[in-house]
C-alpha cells in the first residue's frame, strides 16, 4: 500500500521563501510557548497528516494534499506576475487562479479547520432534526430534483459518524466537496 505524505505546510512554501533569508530559513514562533527558532522553509509551518484524509477501508489518502499542491501552483503563478513582472491587475486564468488560491487558505488555518468542524456538527444535528421531505421542500424551486436532494442530504450526514471516532479531516473532506462542485470543470481544465 502506498504511504501517504507525511509533512504538510499550513503556509505554502512559496509564499514562506519570499520571506526567508537567502539560505533560505525563516524564524518561526510558536504561538504557545513564544518560542521561536530559525528554521528552514521546507520545515517551516508544517503539521503531520494536517490535510491526510481516511479513506473508506482504512487508507490514508494525500487528495486534499494534492488539491492545495494544484491550488498552490495557481498562486505561485499569480504571486510570480505581481510581485516579479510588476502584472496588476491580474486577468483571464491567472486572476481565476488566484481567486481559488485564496478561498483554498480557509482549509490551511488550523483555527478556521477547527470552526469549520464545529459549523459541520451543527449542520449535522439541523439536518438530522428536518428529515428528507423537509430538506425537499426546502429545495424546491432550485435547481436539485427530490431524489438529487435527498443525495446531497445523506451525503452530508454520511461525512459524520453519528457515534465513535470521526474520520481524519472529514470536515476538509466536505469543504473539498463543496469546493468541487462549485468550480465544477474549471480545474479540471487547468483554469
Amino acid at each position: 500500500m502506498k504511504r501517504a505524505k507525511e509533512n504538510h505546510h499550513v503556509i505554502p512554501q512559496f509564499y514562506l521563501k519570499r520571506f526567508a533569508d537567502e539560505s533560505r530559513t525563516i524564524r518561526e514562533t510558536d504561538i504557545a510557548s513564544k518560542l521561536a527558532q530559525i528554521i528552514p522553509v521546507k520545515r517551516a509551518t508544517v503539521r503531520k497528516h494536517f490535510y491526510t484524509l481516511d479513506g473508506s477501508s482504512g487508507e490514508q489518502l494525500d487528495t486534499l494534499e494534492d488539491f492545495f499542491s494544484l491550488v498552490e501552483d495557481y498562486g505561485a503563478r499569480a504571486f510570480n506576475e505581481i510581485l516579479d513582472k510588476g502584472v496588476w491587475p491580474l486577468h483571464g486564468r491567472t486572476r481565476k487562479g488566484m481567486a481559488y488560491w485564496i478561498a483554498a487558505q480557509f482549509l490551511r488555518s488550523p483555527r478556521s479547520r477547527s470552526a469549520l468542524d464545529r459549523s459541520m456538527n451543527q449542520l449535522r444535528t439541523h439536518l438530522e432534526s428536518l428529515g428528507p421531505a423537509e430538506v425537499r421542500s426546502m429545495l424546491r424551486g432550485s435547481s436539485y430534483s427530490d431524489s438529487e436532494a435527498d443525495i446531497k442530504w445523506q451525503e452530508t450526514l454520511d461525512y459524520y459518524r453519528t457515534s465513535g471516532p470521526q474520520p481524519r479531516n472529514a470536515q476538509a473532506r466536505w469543504f473539498a466537496g463543496l469546493l468541487e462542485d462549485t468550480t465544477k470543470g474549471s480545474c479540471a481544465t487547468g483554469i
